[in-house]
């Protein structure tokens, strides 16, 4: 078998095993909440008029895993 094979089964299972871990993180989390989609929308467009005005400065955003 090509080590290229072993290695994508370990990632593809290390990737399970997360996935795994964090839906039981969310179910463990407790009961959710409705979602206020105007409340959510409203807090975005207050962000973005602070960052746009220059009151706030967000580091920016890591395009890969390096950051590159």
């Amino acid at each position: 078998m090509p080590s290229s094979y072993i290695l994508d089964e370990q990632r593809r299972a290390a990737k399970l095993d997360a996935l795994r871990r964090d839906i039981r993180a969310g179910m463990e989390s407790g009961p959710s909440a409705p979602l206020d989609i105007e409340a959510l929308k409203a807090e975005g467009r207050r962000r973005l008029a602070a960052v746009e005005s220059g009151t706030i400065r967000y580091p920016r955003a890591r395009t890969g895993p390096t950051g590159a």
